[in-house]
């Protein structure tokens, strides 16, 4: 049986990506692919952020990320702390001009300042902080995390 729109059991209009119609894909992994197919959508993601978009239980859209992994449909990747840390030193501070902190990754000024544990992660057993501000701490954590992506498109 052909997997088409009129299947998905909440009828959301969805991008159908018809090369991998007879593939043999769960539902799930089928919507999956066609929200990472899609050229609208932004990329990379987290198993997290497909879970509420495409809202299904999330530990069923990991079951499903892996059928598509296994399939070399989509790829799974992870920068290291040291890349992650680069990337974020390379880019544009926000600064708040009325504000004295300073965020030491990104050199921007900031309202806000969130202590993060590193080099070494607090359960490791981590002493050392680095005063940074929420939007490199964020980015950090999204960076270093499992991110997915359609095996097309390249971060």
């Amino acid at each position: 049986m052909s997997i088409t729109e009129e299947n998905l059991k909440d009828k959301e209009k969805i991008f159908i990506p018809f090369d991998v119609e007879d593939a043999g894909l769960s539902i799930c992994a089928f919507r999956i692919y066609g929200h990472l197919s899609n050229p609208t959508a932004e990329y990379p993601k987290t198993s997290k952020m497909i879970s509420q978009h495409i809202r299904a239980n999330h530990l069923i859209v990991k079951k499903a990320i892996h059928e598509l992994i296994e399939k070399a449909l989509i790829e799974e990747f992870t920068f290291s702390e040291e890349e992650a840390l680069q990337l974020i030193r390379k880019k544009v501070p926000q600064s708040f001009s009325n504000s004295r902190l300073k965020c030491s990754w990104c050199n921007g000024t900031t309202v806000a300042i969130q202590k993060h544990h590193y080099p070494v992660k607090r359960s490791e057993d981590g002493k050392e902080v680095v005063n940074i501000c929420p939007s490199c701490h964020c980015e950090f954590h999204f960076l270093t995390d499992r991110l997915i992506q359609h095996r097309d498109n390249k971060l």
